[in-house]
């Protein structure tokens, strides 16, 4: 199956993911102190964003990958996921903000 990785990682079960705020998640996952990936020297090799969305293979948590629905052009899944992300950390900003009022 096609997936697409996101930026947002969450665990589904602490306080904002229950509230519906996973761009808030609170959790620390194994992936955040460790990886698994290593250099061909054996040094470890550190994801950006947690993605290494340049590679052509990664390692994430399965939080981050999105499912692409098999009629979406290949293209479009990124460009889409993108936007969503986008949109999510705007709404996640202002209800983040809304509750400190």
């Amino acid at each position: 199956q096609r997936v697409v990785v996101s930026l947002v990682r969450h665990c589904g079960t602490c306080a904002r993911c229950g509230a519906g705020e996973p761009t808030l998640c609170d959790a620390r996952f194994p992936l955040d102190e460790r990886t698994p990936l290593r250099s061909a020297g054996g040094g470890p090799i550190v994801q950006g964003l947690r993605t290494a969305a340049f590679a052509e293979e990664v390692v994430v948590h399965a939080s981050q990958a999105v499912p692409v629905p098999p009629h979406l052009p290949r293209l479009d899944a990124p460009v889409l996921v993108l936007l969503l992300i986008v949109v999510l950390m705007i709404w996640s900003s202002a209800t983040d903000a809304g509750s400190r009022r």
